[in-house]
């Protein structure tokens, strides 16, 4: 009862922001569909083709966590699941339904579900703190960003980042990590549980030992996540409404953190976002229209995981 609760309230905060932006912009849609419309295509084009690449290094990331855990999985494999995950986030109500399938998927293939597990997870942990470094850097080069709301919202969720990523940072680095959690499973006798769960923090905690393979991840981390950066910066000209790039550097990793409150994949909240700290820069119709761009730009994605799965699913059941 908990879980379909918890689900609900995912589904009910994206149609309930998404529902109120279209509210909010009631008078200015007729505007809204006509920025849409008058759209540069090649600059769209160009948006769909980067973010393949982003989803190809995405992959890339994963499998080499996964090599450095000794987990034998084919590039074109991992990239199959990394776009499957993609369309399972995009259609589910919880944005780790996909991380679920991914690691389920490497575990079956290689036999070693905790290192899935674990390399899935460790994958999300590098993610995150290359958006934090991206964020830093947001903070220092928009310096000079205006006041207001969206600026005290960018200042606060920046400084938050920081103070969470270290942390996480301080917490994985800490020694006595697994002799800690192994006593704590000790005491609750989980059984077959208690033993799965080790075997996942052992994993885990292993990634400390392959400092290459994480630096390396951390690196494609930031490049990917430039990229989308980019990608933004570039719709914002194909609606002829240019933002600064040394501003996109704060607001698109902002927004990507206000995705990551409990919704349906970041869906309404991410775009709640974009139309708050891009408001003041391009007008809310044009912020509304290049969100809108942008989730269509995720949800291609996503469609083409759904057809990677419809072809591949049932080898993977």
């Amino acid at each position: 009862m908990k879980v379909l609760s918890s689900q609900a309230l995912k589904i009910l905060v994206s149609l309930g922001l998404l529902g109120f932006l279209f509210w909010l912009m009631r008078d200015k849609l007729p505007e809204v569909r006509q920025t849409l419309g008058t759209a540069n295509r090649p600059l769209l084009l160009t948006a769909f083709v980067l973010q393949t690449g982003v989803v190809l290094l995405m992959a890339l990331r994963l499998r080499i966590l996964m090599r450095s855990m000794h987990m034998p999985m084919r590039y074109k494999e991992v990239t199959e699941i990394t776009y499957v995950g993609l369309f399972f986030n995009a259609f589910l109500p919880t944005s780790a339904g996909g991380d679920v399938i991914k690691a389920v998927w490497a575990g079956r293939s290689t036999g070693k579900t905790a290192e899935g597990f674990a390399a899935v997870l460790g994958d999300r942990i590098v993610g995150f703190c290359a958006l934090t470094l991206l964020i830093g850097f947001g903070l220092f080069s928009a310096r000079d960003w205006g006041v207001g709301l969206g600026r005290q919202l960018a200042n606060a969720v920046g400084i938050g980042m920081v103070a969470v990523a270290g942390s996480v940072l301080v917490l994985s680095l800490t020694p006595q990590l697994e002799s800690q959690v192994e006593k704590l499973l000790g005491k609750l006798h989980l059984g077959k549980i208690g033993e799965a769960l080790h075997r996942f923090i052992t994993a885990l905690v292993s990634l400390r030992a392959q400092p290459k393979a994480l630096g390396l991840a951390l690196m494609l981390s930031l490049v990917l996540q430039s990229i989308v950066i980019f990608e933004v910066f570039l719709l914002s000209h194909a609606l002829a409404s240019p933002v600064l790039l040394r501003l996109m550097f704060l607001i698109v990793p902002v927004s990507m953190v206000a995705g990551m409150v409990p919704s349906v994949n970041g869906m309404g909240v991410r775009e709640s976002a974009f139309v708050l700290l891009l408001s003041r820069e391009i007008g809310p119709e044009t912020a509304f229209a290049l969100s809108l761009l942008y989730l269509a730009l995720l949800f291609s994605m996503s469609v083409v995981g759904g057809f990677v799965y419809l072809l591949n699913g049932r080898r993977w059941i």
